[in-house]
């Protein structure tokens, strides 16, 4: 039934169609007779759709169609009749039928019949050589009217058969693509260069390097970039094997990626580029020198990782750097930053291990430097430590807070004197430093995770009493660190806190700790350990230790809870073997409880 009405359907269109077609064609009243010939065809159609029981609603739609087209064909005629139809457009009611059923030739400019019926095919020839297609919707013109109305363009009438229709250049092109030399070219766009040569000038034409364009080209060496380009596009010269590479002041944006994991080892950045992209130059590794334009306001995430830059200026146009931009160049030395800039990512110059100076100009208003220390304008904030930097340092008074991470993988730095005007110690401030001793003062009250981890040379630590928790592993892998007195001040002991602490004999936990988190001291040395009365809770694995393991416990309260192992309900808190041991069983509280090499506990 679907099928018959599409049918049916697409049979009244096309009829409706010939009529209006044979309507706009023809100026005698002959014609108009053979259009109500053409309707009276269509209502006999009805007629036989109604009795092939085509259904209510359909037969309903078909009716209204119909009386619809007739209408149409009337105002046609009388427009016709009126001298109106052969001075306009086509009006947007036929516009709409043709689009609907079939691309429809276009009323023919006025003329006899006789001159338009001999002069179509030479206009038809005439407007497919010479008109260029509007869009690649545009259905193909099939006489110079039907051209005309394609570019919305109306032509003049011909005065004779012999002359063409006259042409209009459309409005709106498509992109030329071609490709010469190598270059593969989308307008003025470089997509792609597909050639051999190690060196490489640019066509002047070139605006934008396109996306990839010469991606992963190890022959490359040399290119020359012309002043017309305007952006350097994502990927453009990734992997390829440049050396060097001068970007002109034409260009105004470099993407990102655009020269990463190349062979460069110097760059010179035009005054034009307002912003360097993410990764732009990430792991150039033998990148030693680069000049960033005077126009730059941003430098993205990781734009010059892992590359060998000795030294970098940051000029006054410069506001924000992005993370990482400079992480893990490991020859990086000085770094001057410029007045302008207001915001330094996170890890921006993280294991930037030669580095041995930061140098902010002094009109800067967010940041400063003092002894090539990176501190905030004020000098509140110690923002990072230079990694390269050797010898003890000295915190100045002024220091309320030191930041995250900035004194990490300062291995040159055997000591450090924190003030007592510091309240703070962010995340990682002293990780994987070579601090052998640290006192901290009380005037202290928070220590970030992972404050103190990997500082493999930390033999002692005194926390004061003004701490009110251990953080997540702000003590792991202290590998020197051999005893340590945590105040009563302290209420939690947090997961990892001085977990991989393999020399730590000797532990003393103050009596406001309520809870110690899992892992908090495992492999470690302790073979004994005091739990107070305010402990409630042990997580899982707290002390667990493969040899010799704690062996000796005494609880001074009675209501401790033994955070089970998953798998089989089994208590690993104390365990000196894995996933094994009783003590949850036997635990009856206060006492002291003593395991033996199979985690077997009993009671004293």
């Amino acid at each position: 039934m679907t099928t018959m009405k599409h049918a049916i359907k697409t049979v009244l269109l096309v009829s409706a169609l010939i009529a209006v077609t044979a309507c706009n064609k023809n100026k005698e009243s002959a014609d108009v007779a053979a259009l109500a010939k053409q309707l009276s065809e269509m209502q006999a159609k009805l007629e036989a759709a109604e009795k092939a029981n085509a259904g209510a609603e359909e037969i309903e739609r078909m009716k209204k169609e119909l009386e619809e087209q007739k209408e149409r064909a009337e105002q046609r005629r009388e427009r016709r009749e009126g001298g109106e139809l052969g001075n306009r457009p086509r009006s947007s009611e036929t516009d709409a039928t043709a689009q609907t059923a079939a691309p429809a030739t276009a009323p023919a400019a006025p003329a006899s019949a006789a001159t338009a019926t001999t002069a179509e095919p030479a206009k038809s020839t005439a407007a497919a050589t010479a008109t260029p297609t509007a869009s690649t919707t545009t259905p193909p013109a099939t006489s110079g009217a039907a051209a005309s109305t394609a570019t919305a363009t109306p032509t003049a009438a011909t005065p004779a058969a012999s002359q063409s229709v006259a042409t209009t250049p459309t409005t709106a092109v498509a992109a030329s693509t071609s490709s010469t030399g190598g270059f593969q070219m989308s307008g003025t766009t470089l997509t792609k260069y597909t050639g051999t040569s190690a060196s490489v000038t640019i066509p002047n034409n070139v605006t934008s390097i396109g996306e990839g364009a010469f991606v992963n080209n190890k022959n490359l060496t040399s290119v020359t970039i012309p002043d017309g380009v305007k952006s350097i596009g994502d990927n453009a010269f990734l992997g390829t094997g440049l050396t060097s590479v001068t970007i002109p002041n034409s260009v105004t944006s470099i993407g990102s990626s655009a020269f990463s994991s190349s062979s460069l080892t110097s760059v010179t950045i035009g005054s034009g580029v307002t912003g360097i992209g993410d990764g732009a130059f990430q792991s150039c590794r033998n990148l030693t020198s680069v000049t960033i334009g005077n126009s730059v306001a941003s430098i993205g995430k990781s734009a010059f990782s892992w590359t060998g830059l000795t030294s970098v200026t940051i000029p006054n146009s410069v506001t924000g750097i992005g993370q990482q931009a400079f992480d893990d160049c490991a020859k990086l030395t000085s770094v001057t930053i410029g007045s302008g800039l207001t915001s330094i990512g996170y890890l921006a110059f993280d294991r930037c291990t030669s580095l041995t100076a930061f140098n902010v100009d002094t009109a800067n208003a967010v940041y400063s430097s003092e002894n090539g220390v990176l501190y905030n304008k004020n000098k509140t904030a110690l923002i990072q430590y230079p990694a390269g930097k050797t010898g003890a340092f000295n915190i100045p008074n002024s220091v309320a807070s030191i930041g995250n991470r900035a004194f990490y993988g300062c291995t040159r730095l055997p000591s450090v004197t924190i003030p007592n005007s510091v309240t703070s110690i962010g995340i990682s401030a002293f990780g994987g430093s070579g601090l052998t001793s640290v006192t901290i003062p009380n005037s202290v009250t928070s220590i970030g995770m992972e404050a103190f981890s990997k500082c493999t040379s930390l033999a002692s630590v005194t926390i004061p009493s003004s701490v009110k928790s251990i953080e997540t592993s702000t003590f792991q892998g202290c590998t020197r660190l051999a005893s340590v007195t945590i105040p009563n001040s302290v209420t939690s002991i947090g997961h990892s806190a001085f977990r991989d602490c393999t020399s730590l004999k000797s532990v003393t936990i103050g009596n406001s700790v309520t809870s110690i988190e899992r892992y908090a001291f495992t492999d470690c040395a302790l073979t004994s350990v005091t739990i107070p009365n305010s402990v409630t809770e042990i997580g899982q694995m707290a002390f667990f230790n493969r040899t010799p393991g704690v062996t000796t416990v005494t609880f001074e309260g009675n209501n401790v809870r033994l955070e089970p192992e998953r798998l089989g309900g089994r208590t690993s808190a104390f365990v000196s073997c894995p996933f094994g041991g009783n003590l949850h069983e036997v635990y009856s509280g206060r006492g002291t409880y003593v395991g033996d090499s199979n985690s077997n506990w009993t009671k004293q």
